[in-house]
């Protein structure tokens, strides 16, 4: 898109900031048909997101330090957390936790690291090259890797799809035509997921139907960003950006405040709807709680200064 970077850098947040939400519920909610909308397009938004941050001027060892230190590290950071939580707090730790997958939300880290490698080299070196090369990497097809690494040839389909749609201009100025745009692509995307029963799950490399799926992706990610216009008009822009900015934190935190609180829940006999409410409203203040803590005490968890 092509706009001034400030501009574009809070469009993004307030991406992440929607799409962050839209994890937390994910892993929360369990509405019939919610999961499958959701699922849709909430990870491969982040994918799509991190395409269009993508600078191909860097030299690639500058840009592999740079994702070593804002991917990796946070990656072996919380799995060490996460194994002395399991350990200490739920005291059921076994191999098969750091094999062959490793935590909940963590495999995002090094798929997402891998992935900008494949894509920031392809779009380096390939230029235009790489599309036909990822469509080889996808009828490949390469199943049951480790920690889901599988779904690298998507997952990097989808980073590039984001840097080119970074250089479409944008052609809908006014206020109307944002929220005709928001209401087409928003339309389109439910009745694609509905319609053609598309089922996507990262994490599992699920994609199925495959094609529908991807189509289905990006209409949902076009429907977040077409909706930051309109939120970024909003008197609740700065939160949006606020729970963008700190997107990562929330990512690699949630799991912890929503199997703690969900325990709690339990035990107290309440109705399992009125319990997934609960949870839902009552697990935000615990991570905004987080997310000033780490910020202020040890932003180095998350590779900040």
């Amino acid at each position: 898109m092509l706009y001034n970077i400030m501009v574009r850098n809070e469009y993004l947040d307030i991406c992440k900031g929607i799409g962050i939400v839209f994890v937390v519920l994910g892993h929360i909610v369990t509405i019939p048909y919610f999961h499958e909308l959701v699922y849709g397009f909430h990870m491969p938004l982040f994918f799509m997101l991190s395409g269009m941050c993508l600078h191909l001027k860097k030299d690639f060892k500058t840009f592999f330090v740079k994702r070593v230190k804002s991917l990796l590290l946070p990656f072996f950071y919380f799995s060490f957390l996460e194994i002395l939580f399991l350990i200490i707090v739920k005291r059921n730790f076994s191999i098969s936790f750091v094999y062959p997958e490793i935590g909940h939300v963590l495999w995002f880290l090094p798929v997402l690291f891998l992935s900008l490698l494949l894509a920031f080299t392809g779009l380096k070196y390939l230029k235009l090259w790489v599309l036909p090369f990822l469509v080889v990497l996808n009828i490949i097809n390469f199943k049951n890797l480790p920690y889901s690494l599988s779904v690298i040839p998507v997952s990097a389909t989808f980073i590039v799809g984001g840097y080119m749609f970074n250089k479409i201009p944008t052609f809908v100025k006014n206020k109307v035509g944002h929220k005709l745009v928001l209401l087409f692509l928003m339309i389109s995307y439910i009745w694609m997921v509905l319609i053609f029963d598309v089922r996507i799950d990262m994490k599992k490399s699920i994609f199925s139907p495959f094609l529908w799926a991807i189509i289905a992706s990006s209409l949902g990610f076009m429907s977040i960003f077409s909706m930051s216009y309109s939120v970024r008009e909003s008197i609740f822009k700065q939160l949006w950006i606020w729970l963008g900015r700190n997107s990562l934190t929330i990512m690699l935190t949630h799991f912890f405040f929503i199997e703690i609180i969900g325990y709690i829940l339990s035990k107290l006999c309440l109705n399992a709807n009125f319990c997934m409410v609960l949870l839902s409203v009552f697990v935000w203040p615990y991570l905004m709680a987080i997310v000033w803590f780490i910020n202020k005490y040890c932003p180095w968890l998350i590779s900040k200064k």
